[in-house]
């Protein structure tokens, strides 16, 4: 049987989420897949490992050293906040992952920053003669540390002078650590994966893996736990009044930049002006995220902040409970909310930014709005609550109908599974005999 080990920061959250649904659909079609993570929600018997406690404890101490020595001076700035530094420690090593049992034919590495160095890949690679397929999550496996690059380039030739440590030097840490991923990507006999078209563009310009194979696979979601069960008890179970129009947002930390939470703000005034000449009844906003107070957010609308939601339950009553969902991000590879909001019938706007290019279609499953452009966002936003009962319904239809085309977990790890078969024959017959 095929085996395959994912190497991932934690199994939930965004990024996590990704992984183990990825991990648990591989089982699903015949294959023997382990996930190992620094950061464990689930169990043994999801056949979620972690690394023993006192290797996590002195790597998680020694990796808040590393932070703190690579930024410098940089610390708490916006760009900063996103740069991971590919230090290797002892304490994550090919032995140390064997002595937990584990061991495969092929590796599929997530998002690993500040866990999984690259040089551990490549070890790893070495040590099992396994291909390391890269699952971009973000651009950070593309790049000398940042995750985001907030429009630099130099990820292209190799970093250097980087913004995101406020350093005028070629050989600065992010040039050091380019060159590391260039040297352990031409190490391994790995692909290069990315969910959407967004990211396939950004690995196609990174120079760390120049000339290796690339794949584009998108994500899944759980299409179970999205399956429309109506508006009027989603409300109903969320405590919502079932009347009126509804906007979601959800985002962890509103005070993260990227997220575009001012230009969502912006866009809702906007929206208001446009309602009070038309005299129309204001729609109301619903928000989650557990450090998303609804105090911090100057929303000009009524507002019912939900808190945290479970991804597997509440989460999904929200997309379902709103007439559309918004995604303001101004720099993000995702994010997954558009996929889920989508598997659960709920049209989205967003920017121009992500997989939203690859999903939303104007009067079918929502709207693309110009990047920065919030007066655009409000028109999106707006053409969708002015839907007639009729439209609604056809647009939630199609949105489930997309998302159980291409998001189905079994497609994903479908072709994941043919992808590393098809690797690992690539290999044999390139091996002398």
């Amino acid at each position: 049987m095929l085996q395959v080990l994912h190497l991932a920061l934690s199994d939930s959250g965004g990024a996590g989420n990704a992984a183990f649904l990825l991990h648990r659909a591989l089982r699903g079609v015949g294959v023997d897949s382990r996930l190992l993570v620094e950061n464990r929600k689930r169990d043994e018997s999801e056949h979620v490992y972690v690394i023993p406690a006192l290797n996590r404890w002195c790597y998680a101490l020694f990796s808040r050293i590393g932070d703190r020595l690579v930024k410098g001076a940089s610390r708490g700035t916006e760009h900063a906040r996103y740069f991971y530094p590919d230090f290797n420690y002892p304490m994550l090593s090919p032995r140390a992952i064997e002595k937990m049992g584990l061991r495969a034919d092929a590796i599929i590495a997530h998002s690993v920053s500040g866990y999984a160095s690259s040089k551990l890949l490549a070890e790893l690679s070495r040590a099992w003669r396994a291909p390391v397929f890269w699952y971009l999550m973000d651009m950070g496996l593309l790049t000398g540390g940042c995750h985001f690059s907030f429009g630099c380039e130099a990820y292209a030739r190799q970093c250097g002078r980087c913004p995101a440590l406020q350093s005028e030097k070629a050989n600065d840490w992010s040039y050091r650590f380019w060159k590391r991923r260039r040297i352990a990507a031409l190490a391994t006999t790995g692909v290069v994966v990315a969910p959407n078209q967004w990211l396939v563009r950004q690995a196609g310009l990174s120079g760390i893996f120049s000339g290796m194979p690339q794949s584009c696979i998108e994500l899944s979601i759980n299409l179970e736990n999205t399956r429309p069960m109506g508006r009027p008890a989603a409300r109903k179970a969320l405590g919502l009044p079932e009347n009126g129009k509804y906007i979601f947002f959800g985002a962890h930390y509103a005070d993260e930049r990227r997220k575009g939470v001012s230009y969502l703000i912006e866009a809702l005034k906007r929206l208001v002006q446009r309602y009070k000449s038309a005299k129309n009844p204001l729609p109301t906003v619903i928000t989650a995220g557990a450090a998303l107070a609804a105090t911090s957010l100057d929303i000009p609308l009524p507002h019912h902040h939900l808190g945290y939601l479970d991804v597997d339950t509440r989460l999904p009553l929200a997309y379902q409970a709103a007439d559309v969902f918004v995604s303001p991000a101004i720099e993000d590879s995702g994010p997954m909310m558009v996929l889920e909001s989508l598997g659960c019938g709920t049209p989205v706007v967003a920017f121009d930014m992500g997989v939203a290019r690859d999903v939303l279609v104007e009067n079918e499953t929502g709207y693309v709005a110009k990047l920065l452009d919030v007066e655009d966002l409000a028109r999106g936003i707006e053409s969708i609550l002015l839907c007639d009962t009729l439209q609604a319904k056809s647009m939630s239809a199609t949105c489930r109908t997309l998302a159980e085309s291409r998001f189905s977990s079994v497609m994903q790890a479908t072709a994941f599974r043919d992808l590393i078969l098809a690797s690992l024959k690539r290999k044999e017959r390139a091996s002398p005999v």
